[in-house]
């Protein structure tokens, strides 16, 4: 910290040294003076300088904390200056968040040394000294003093009626005002001057509990915020504070702690009846997106540059559960800089460690949300999430009618939080493009029934739907995680049937990121040709079960409410059948022995197009080895390819443990030996067992596609007329499969739209030598339509999906959450501590490896495309920026 602004900065950081010593400072003592009197915010300095600068003094603290009880003190004063700046009302100083500061540092610090039990036995105060406070906090009540109705106190026992140790040292005369937790009071002195009580209303005589309530209350201050200046910058710190008290989470392998492991979370969740004011804190927070005021300097810490990826990836363990393997491969970069007006419109964020809004508070807040909604409590606690319970109830403001609910916000009648539902949804709206809203849209879309509800009776749905369309169309960009989330959203929403109707009765003039067509078109088949696009995607190189189940179930929800689909959505659809159809195809001929149904797609010319309805229709150029040869059972493990970049990763990372723990690594070796085995089990290619599965994954992926080609010819042929056209072009495609035992039922409907249609054209070309146009064909079809009788076709029971959470989802939000918090939470963790995934540092792509904006991802010239979830050269496109 050099720069010559920095002095009082280091003048500070040298009070927490004397804090680490052997010396026992009570709260009268002048290094707390000295601690609270500068007036430099350490917010404006470098967050990973002040993180060196307070490092060393860790362990020392560690060592003498024991007999000092400085470090309990310094938890005791911020808690006190919490509470102070929330009774005053007015611009708190600086001293209060340097304070948070150093105490968020130490904290998260002594954390990535300290298990849970060694953290809560060396934080919380021992017997002695707590029954000394705890008597001071009885003979301040009994003496009348006022309790702030916002902590109640806690009645203490006549078992803690004990003198207070002396090693709490002397008071000096006209020293450091200490006010105790229960009232704005000083603490009592003796009257030769000696502290006999420094540690006076505890709340539940907890210091982690008393500290955890005074940050939530503080959050949920307005007064603050109104206060501008320091107070915003008290809001962040508080913020911060809470987000690095959670970081045990990150120290752990397991996404659910044993009771105990996680102190500060558990005390979190304690706070009942905190949490309808903090969930309502966060999201206005959130929705107002606060900018720092202009008489405050806050410097954000990101922990890579624009050289460079974080790339996170989960261990090995964790991988065998139920999730798909790329569940776990959090891919963190910079968002690209947004262009200017007219070259693309908003920017998109590439992953996870975007660039920080104009809010810090704002995006601490949501990341602190998260991080409470998500987190997933000891099986054996006593208590629950009571901020997901909150969320679940969560009421419209704009809807509370009451005086108190219109002044404070507040769902004044039956306590709940309360927020506008408007509001939020155009916060959504213009934050979509983080992953932080992705994810805070699918806690509210899961969580909270009224607030889908309303989401699905707007009648401005591409609000939303804009925003995640476009997240999918830059499906290359994405990380697995993203597409995971966005699709179950799409997934939800598609389970309405109001919603499936309205999408295809929203136009739009145009869609700025859609650059393959610029034409009019409906909300609905901008949404069918998108996914229909990440299947194609999905197939060619991501090859994740579980991304084509959540994608294929959205267009089955869609199917039977199709209108008016666009020429590019109709011949998605059918390229998307003949690529499933072709792989099915070749896989039964291996199974059997045989020749393939299908033969072997050619190769069409360069300017082949989907795109024109003017020219005669030409397949688009089929993506090159789309076969999905590495298809995992969606709750069964991984497939042969992943378990090779499993097992490689494995190995990778157990050789590194044992260069760098030396002696230490003796089992680090043996599971690189085991990993190197499993890898080269894996290179054999897969067993009978597994060809078996993924002939019926695409059995069923087939019958899927067939099914939603018939729910939309059976329910709306006549606003179809551009399907009806591609499959008369392409049905050569479908004949191999009109006698199939398993798709004949299905085909029956399609060979009689495709024989009426065709009669319908030879009729029409009869004594014509002139070929047909295609607006000839088109308009026949048209004509032809409206006096098409549905009776002709079978019915067949409607294709519903729903979503459900599998079981134990903390094991992929947890981790996810925790790495946007590592990524955009401004706080410098230490990387190689992390248990919970372990992330690497790798090189960011060169300019000649980065797509130009808008184009697609290339494909491989041949054979079958790599499975991503391995290492960064088997996904290219994924690492791109």
């Amino acid at each position: 910290m050099g720069n010559a602004g920095s002095a009082h900065a280091q003048a500070s950081l040298q009070v927490v040294a004397r804090l680490s010593g052997d010396a026992s400072l009570p709260l009268a003592a002048p290094e707390w003076q000295q601690l609270l009197g500068y007036s430099t915010p350490l917010s404006r300095f470098d967050p990973d300088e002040v993180e060196r600068e307070i490092w060393p003094h860790c362990a020392e603290l560690v060592y003498n904390n024991a007999t000092t009880l400085n470090l309990q003190r310094l938890i005791y004063l911020v808690s006190q200056q919490l509470r102070r700046a929330r009774q005053r009302g007015t611009m708190p100083s600086a001293a209060a968040s340097n304070a948070v500061y150093c105490l968020r540092t130490i904290l998260k610090d002594l954390m990535e040394q300290l298990n849970g039990t060694q953290l809560l036995s060396f934080i919380e105060l021992p017997p002695d000294a707590l029954a000394a406070g705890t008597a001071g906090s009885a003979a301040g009540s009994a003496a009348g003093t006022a309790v702030d109705a916002g902590s109640p106190p806690t009645s203490p026992t006549a078992a803690q009626q004990q003198q207070q140790q002396p090693q709490s040292g002397t008071a000096a005369a006209g020293g450091l005002e200490v006010a105790s937790l229960g009232s704005g009071a000083s603490s009592p002195t003796a009257a030769d001057g000696s502290a006999q009580h420094e540690f006076a209303h505890l709340h539940n005589a907890s210091l982690v509990q008393t500290l955890v309530r005074e940050a939530l209350q503080t959050l949920a201050c307005n007064k603050l915020l109104a206060a501008g200046g320091h107070g915003y910058t008290l809001l962040l710190e508080c913020a911060q504070l809470l987000l690095g008290l959670g970081s045990s989470a990150l120290y752990s392998p397991s996404a659910r702690g044993q009771l105990g492991q996680h102190p500060f979370l558990d005390a979190m969740m304690q706070q009942r009846d905190l949490a309808n004011p903090t969930v309502e804190a966060l999201l206005r927070y959130f929705i107002a997106a606060p900018a720092v005021p202009l008489s405050e300097k806050i410097v954000r810490y990101m922990p890579t540059d624009t050289r460079s990826v974080l790339k996170i990836v989960r261990t090995a363990a964790a991988s065998m559960l139920w999730l798909p393997y790329q569940a776990y491969t959090l891919l963190l970069r910079p968002a690209r800089p947004t262009p200017p007006a007219g070259e693309g419109g908003a920017a998109s964020a590439g992953g996870g460690a975007a660039a920080p809004s104009g809010s810090p508070l704002g995006d601490s807040a949501l990341l602190l949300l998260l991080v409470l909604l998500f987190h997933a409590p000891p099986q054996d606690a006593p208590f629950g999430n009571p901020y997901r319970q909150s969320l679940q109830r969560l009421q419209d403001a704009d809807d509370l009618v009451t005086d108190d609910a219109a002044e404070g916000g507040h769902a004044a009648m039956s306590g709940d939080a309360a927020i506008s539902y408007a509001a939020l949804f155009d916060a959504l709206g213009a934050g979509l493009t983080s992953e932080r809203a992705v994810l805070l849209l699918y806690a509210l879309l899961h969580g909270c029934a009224r607030f889908h509800e309303y989401c699905l009776v707007r009648s401005d749905l591409d609000t939303l739907l804009l925003p995640l369309l476009e997240l999918l169309y830059s499906a290359h960009e994405r990380t697995s995680n993203q597409m995971y989330m966005l699709l179950i959203i799409l997934l939800m929403l598609s389970q309405d049937t109001a919603f499936a109707q309205n999408v295809h009765k929203i136009v739009l003039q145009s869609v700025p990121f859609y650059r393959e067509r610029s034409t009019r078109t409906t909300l609905g088949s901008l949404l069918v040709v998108l996914l229909l696009r990440t299947a194609h995607y999905n197939l060619a190189k991501l090859k994740d079960v579980y991304l084509h189940t959540n994608t294929l179930a959205a267009l089955a929800n869609l199917a039977p409410h199709m209108s008016g689909l666009s020429t590019h959505a109709a011949q998605r659809l059918v390229s998307l059948f003949h690529l499933l159809a072709r792989r099915y195809s070749r896989l039964q001929a291996e199974a059997e022995g045989g020749v393939p149904l299908l033969p072997p797609t050619p190769t069409y010319a360069a300017g082949a197009s989907l795109e024109s309805p003017l020219t005669p229709w030409t397949p688009a150029v089929p993506p090159a080895g789309a076969a999905a040869g590495g298809q995992q059972q969606q709750q069964q493990g991984l497939t042969a390819g992943q378990q090779a970049a499993a097992a490689q990763h494995v190995a990778q990372q157990a050789q590194q443990q044992q260069q760098q723990l030396g002696g230490h690594a003796g089992g680090a070796a043996g599971q690189a030996q085991q990993a190197q085995q499993a890898q080269q089990q894996a290179q054999q290619g897969p067993s009978c067992e597994q060809r078996e599965l993924e002939l019926q994954l695409y059995a069923d992926f087939l019958r899927i596609v067939l099914e939603i080609i018939n729910a939309i010819l059976t329910s709306a042929l006549p606003q179809n007329p551009e399907l009806v056209y591609t499959l008369l072009h392409r049905q050569d495609v479908f004949a191999p499969f009109a006698g199939h035992p398993r798709y004949s039922e299905l085909m029956e409907n399609i060979q009689r739209v495709t024989d009426f249609f065709n009669r319908k054209v030879e009729d029409s070309m009869a004594g014509s030598t002139q070929q047909l146009s295609v607006d000839r064909v088109l308009e026949l079809i048209k004509q032809h339509s409206r006096g098409w009788r549905r009776d002709r076709l079978k019915p067949f029971p409607e294709l519903r999906f729903t979503y459900e959470e599998e079981a134990s989802p903390e094991e992929f939000f947890v981790p996810y959450v925790w790495s946007l918090v590592v990524a955009q939470g401004g706080i410098p963790f230490t990387l190689p501590a992390i248990q919970l995934f372990t992330p690497t540092v790798v090189p960011e792509p060169g300019p000649e490896e980065q797509p130009s904006p808008g184009s697609n991802p290339p494909l491989s010239a041949g054979g079958d495309a790599k499975a991503a979830g391995g290492s960064s050269e088997a996904e290219p496109e994924l690492n791109a920026v």
